[in-house]
């Protein structure tokens, strides 16, 4: 149970509830229901992929294990999920409201569940909560159509970094992706001699490390700056450039 003075100073950091006056996160925390996780050697999902999204979970304390897998059962993505986080709200609304991932603990965990109901009720009545929701659900959009229309990059690495990109919510922390090097290269349109190459040259520079049937990026930040300079070095490319 998180004391009463603890709890409005994490309210104050959730996604979606920032700005908001005391009186309003007193209203939260009246609706919402406190749940507990407790880390595992095996965890299992207390969300599942597929089910009814009616809730709204917001990641008070811990971390979660977000684990996404590919509509052909090809490619799983497991990403850490940290406080303070909010979950899949864009599930709530739209043509499916059914979750896309499976949650579990990675640490002992707290989260703040509010329903359906209540968050509808927030959003009419409260103009922060409403404004914060919407920007969040703006930038998910936004993230997707940049996804859509960014050219394919000619480079395998290039290739092979925004797929694990793509597939992750969080564009920091650690990343693993777990399929068959045959199934990437079939994926990838390439042959597995050269996915298997591309991936032992990522792991030279530390983008990437490698264990059997599991691609792990310790850092999607760095990650992602190679990705957008274009090489596996932007440091040496930058002090290059500034000579």
């Amino acid at each position: 149970m998180i004391e009463i003075k603890q709890m409005y100073a994490i309210l104050s950091r959730l996604p979606i509830l920032q700005g908001m006056n005391g009186r309003d996160l007193a209203l939260i925390q009246e609706m919402a229901n406190e749940v507990h996780y407790t880390a595992q050697l095996h965890p299992k999902p207390f969300i599942h992929a597929h089910t009814i999204c009616n809730m709204l979970y917001f990641l008070a304390v811990g971390s979660l294990i977000r684990r996404i897998t590919s509509p052909d059962g090809r490619f799983v993505m497991e990403e850490v999920l940290s406080a303070p986080a909010i979950i899949e709200p864009e599930s709530l609304y739209g043509l499916q409201c059914t979750f896309c991932c499976d949650y579990m603990a990675h640490t002992d965990a707290t989260l703040l569940v509010l329903s359906k109901q209540d968050a509808a009720l927030m959003v009419a009545r409260n103009d922060i909560f409403r404004m914060n929701l919407l920007n969040h659900l703006s930038a998910h959009i936004q993230r997707l159509r940049e996804q859509q229309m960014r050219p394919s990059p000619n480079e395998v690495w290039m290739r092979i970094g925004y797929m694990i990109s793509d597939m992750s919510i969080s564009p920091v922390g650690t990343k693993t992706l777990r399929t068959k090097m045959d199934e990437l290269a079939d994926h990838l349109h390439e042959t597995r001699l050269t996915i298997s190459r591309t991936l032992g040259m990522m792991e030279k520079h530390g983008l990437v490390e490698l264990r059997r049937r599991e691609i792990t990026v310790p850092d999607m930040k760095k990650l992602a700056t190679c990705l957008t300079h274009g090489t596996m070095t932007p440091e040496q490319e930058s002090a290059k450039n500034n000579k």
